[in-house]
């Protein structure tokens, strides 16, 4: 069976370095390990936000104490009301946003640097495709005000989380998408249609 281990990652000291100026007062605990034992893709959608939670934040219940997890989301995003980042957008309402977004004429016709994931992945056409493509391909829309400096909104400073020196999983993505749908009360698409977005814009050659 598929064992997925979602526990503490130490944060590179250069890294931490460059972005700690922008980090919220965290404490200095080392985050609750979450096993998942057997197959990921039968948890509920409570269980999948859960393992989402602890990628994001280190731990379940990580969100309310502003913690870091594997996936160094918050080193650059924000997450709650009022909270203001100039680094990435706050990702309060993402799933009705991501919706909307992929109707928005400058996302229809991008002038950005990457204008697909790779050749002939196409564009996003769900809500879900739209959070995947923006975590694998993250210039291939760039929210105005968030690109890279001198770049005209052109290109996005946020890496590709699926490849190093983050390298989350398939199963990982999929947990942190559930998480954003999950948190605000909405209905997060079942697992395997966020399984075909991710497969949609990363290769198999570059999926963990």
């Amino acid at each position: 069976g598929l064992l997925l281990s979602v526990g503490f990652f130490t944060l590179m000291s250069g890294s931490f370095a460059s972005y700690s100026n922008w980090l919220p007062q965290t404490r200095g605990e080392v985050p609750e390990e979450i096993k998942v034992e057997g197959d990921i893709s039968k948890l509920s959608p409570e269980k999948l936000a859960e393992v989402g939670e602890a990628v994001i934040f280190g731990k379940v219940g990580g969100f309310d104490e502003r913690g870091i997890g594997k996936g160094q989301c918050p080193l650059c995003h924000t997450f709650k009301a009022g909270d203001i980042g100039d680094r990435a957008p706050n990702l309060i309402g993402i799933g009705n946003r991501a919706a909307e977004r992929i109707k928005d004429p400058a996302y229809l016709k991008p002038t950005t640097v990457q204008t697909e994931a790779f050749g002939g992945s196409g564009r996003a056409t769900t809500a879900a495709e739209y959070i995947a493509e923006s975590h694998s391909c993250p210039s291939c829309y760039v929210v105005a005000g968030f690109g890279v400096k001198g770049s005209n909104d052109r290109e996005s400073p946020m890496p590709q989380i699926h490849k190093p020196p983050i390298g989350l999983s398939l199963d990982e993505l999929i947990a942190v998408d559930t998480w954003m749908f999950f948190r605000e009360g909405l209905t997060p698409p079942p697992y395997d249609e966020i399984r075909k977005a991710y497969e949609k814009f990363i290769p198999e050659k570059d999926r963990i």
